[in-house]
């Protein structure tokens, strides 16, 4: 299904690039989707960073790598930047900025709390084009393991329809932690589990 995509566009530092082109190519799809990748689209920007486009998009999201090739104004050399990726899903219109992605940093592999202190980690659920996943009526459990010894964390939502979502423990509980701990992180959708995270790694220190 088309969707309409509007500017202006600006540049990381904030200036609009005029009489240019911006550039739109379809991204590989996942594993089992079946969509092929089609060939670039190109819209043309007026003199003051305006444009408009149409991009094919899927109900569950098409992501789009980004382009802007324009002229500089000193020295006339054809200059190309890439601007984050955006995600189409259907028919309708859009601005430029409404489906930019933005970009998550990755977690830490390694978290250093106190002996004593309360532990209090916000989370987000993202599906593969960093959008956020209802987490309604999905279940969260989390736990830490070391030498076969297991201990179970508290998981409060926060926000539902945002998947956020929050793990914590008691001081009384980060009391009796020592050493180096496998943190493991549960998703789950009845009994099939959607994501189990094992690769963060919980330090204590006295």
């Amino acid at each position: 299904m088309p969707t309409t995509i509007t500017g202006p566009v600006r540049l990381p530092d904030g200036t609009i690039p005029a009489h240019g082109r911006l550039i739109f190519q379809r991204r590989m799809p996942g594993v089992g989707n079946g969509v092929t990748l089609a060939g670039p689209v190109a819209a043309a920007l007026d003199g003051n960073g305006a444009f408009s486009v149409s991009l094919q998009g899927e109900a569950s999201g098409t992501r789009y790598a980004v382009k802007v090739e324009y002229q500089n104004g000193l020295t006339s050399r054809l200059i190309s930047d890439n601007l984050p990726d955006v995600v189409v899903t259907g028919s309708g219109s859009s601005t430029l900025s409404a489906v930019s992605v933005v970009p998550i940093p990755q977690a830490a592999s390694c978290h250093v709390i106190e002996q004593g202190e309360t532990l209090n980690v916000g989370a987000q659920y993202l599906d593969t084009n960093d959008r956020p996943v209802a987490i309604n009526d999905v279940s969260i459990t989390s736990w830490v393991t070391r030498d076969g010894a297991r201990q179970n964390l508290s998981v409060s939502k926060i926000d539902q329809a945002a998947g956020t979502f929050e793990i914590s423990a008691s001081a009384a509980i980060t009391a009796n932690l020592r050493g180096t701990y496998q943190w493991n992180i549960r998703l789950a959708a009845g009994a099939r589990v959607v994501i189990e995270e094992t690769t963060l790694i919980v330090n204590e220190v006295a």
